[in-house]
């Protein structure tokens, strides 16, 4: 990743000064690229700093504490060294690479703390070069944002899949390329990938793009595509990108319809498994919930009877299933649940542990399999005087369908708001 062949070396060739920025001082970089990059200059060891002496920590779980150093957050230190080094070589054609981790937690706190100094950075860095220089920012996250719990539900699941991307670049350099806006509208609207950027920056460059500039001389490469001059194909596929489909948002369900389930015994028993889990997860948490006596609000559930089934290939050793389902206690209720299920145990998508969730083992077709449940939904309206008795008490109003409200005001007043 460090050799000649690294996006930061063929710029530098090129006559460009370089800047390789982190706000970090972990180990995951070092691994990946190397510790000695040929770079002009790097932002690091200020940060490694910062985490010697003064506490300063960007790991997901050092949550507690706010990431101060002196008086700003530690990524206005990025951002101005940034504003500094740009205006030193203000006469030089610049390649800058910034890795911010202010999102690098699990709350969602610290990632707010960015959004105004990011946003008075760029505006103070634009109005500055827009007019000395030919300026292109691709603004982008290596994964969507995993706010929530995004190893057990599905919403943050699909969420973590989904990476933003912002291109902005002053007019005057859209102008100069024909037909730009017309492929950056549509592409926009497509399928694109971390290759396409590099291409795409390759071509700012001034270099002719594609598999020539590659040091492997890797073939894949002429299946990316210059986001600014080329149209990305609408049926381009996540396979074609060489992107894994565990991390692919474009998969395809097909239905499993009843008569093949009535002709399969163990997959209609595996469908059933998957609704029997969604049941018991769902009366764990608002029939037995941990802050009151067990059934107070909410019944018991029990499993009726599977409605739609939807299936996909996630890898070849693991599927993912779409149940809907309908319940014994209300004749209205239907549900959904989102599961995996496979035999690559050790594979994220089936991991067990606090923060990933609960996995169930299971015998299928004679294998050891695990099913792990991704999210869990509640499909007919349920908005009434059940959600509003349940939810001041802090309990899911989706999951619980209540006894008879008269009987719960009749024994237990002092409950009711």
């Amino acid at each position: 990743m460090a050799g000649p062949g690294s996006i930061w070396n063929i710029f530098k060739n090129m006559g460009y000064t370089t800047l390789f920025g982190l706000e970090n001082c972990d180990h995951f970089f070092s691994k990946t690229i190397g510790q000695k990059l040929e770079v002009d200059h790097t932002i690091r060891s200020f940060y490694c700093a910062a985490q010697e002496f003064l506490g300063f920590r960007t790991a997901k779980d050092a949550v507690l504490k706010q990431r101060c150093i002196g008086d700003h957050m530690s990524h206005y230190y990025i951002l101005n060294y940034t504003l500094a080094y740009s205006n030193l070589y203000k006469d030089l054609n610049q390649w800058i690479y910034l890795h911010i981790n202010t999102a690098h937690e699990a709350t969602g706190l610290h990632a707010n703390t960015l959004d105004l100094d990011l946003v008075d950075f760029l505006k103070q860095y634009l109005n500055t070069f827009k007019d000395s220089h030919d300026v292109a920012i691709f603004l982008h996250a290596d994964h969507g944002m995993r706010y929530g719990n995004w190893y057990k539900d599905y919403e943050a699941y699909m969420e973590s899949k989904l990476p933003a991307f912002f291109l902005i670049a002053n007019n005057e350099l859209l102008n100069s390329i024909e037909n730009s806006y017309d492929s950056l509208e549509h592409n926009s609207k497509v399928l694109t990938t971390k290759p396409d950027l590099r291409t795409a920056a390759l071509y700012l460059a001034g270099l002719p793009y594609g598999v020539e500039y590659d040091v492997h001389e890797d073939p894949r490469y002429s299946a990316f595509f210059n986001l600014f001059k080329e149209k990305v194909p609408k049926t381009r596929t996540c396979e074609s990108s060489e992107i894994p489909s565990e991390f692919c948002s474009c998969k395809k369900m097909v239905e499993v319809t009843e008569n093949m389930l009535e002709a399969d015994q163990e997959l209609q028993r595996l469908v059933e498994t998957i609704a029997e889990i969604a049941v018991y997860k769902m009366n764990s948490e608002v029939h037995t919930p941990k802050n009151m006596e067990a059934g107070i609000f909410c019944q018991k559930l029990s499993f009726k009877k599977v409605k739609r089934v939807f299936a996909t290939r996630v890898t070849d050793f693991i599927e993912q299933f779409y149940v809907t389902f309908k319940v014994d206690q209300s004749p209205e209720a239907e549900f959904e649940v989102i599961a995996n299920v496979g035999t690559d145990l050790y594979n994220q998508l089936l991991k067990v542990s606090e923060s990933k969730g609960q996995a169930f083992p299971y015998v299928y077709r004679s294998f050891p399999v695990r099913i792990k449940t991704l999210g869990i939904n509640r499909k007919d309206p349920y908005a009434g005087p059940c959600e509003r008795l349940t939810r001041p008490h802090s309990i899911h109003p989706p999951y619980c369908i209540c006894h008879s409200i008269d009987n719960i005001k009749e024994k237990y007043p002092s409950l009711i708001n």
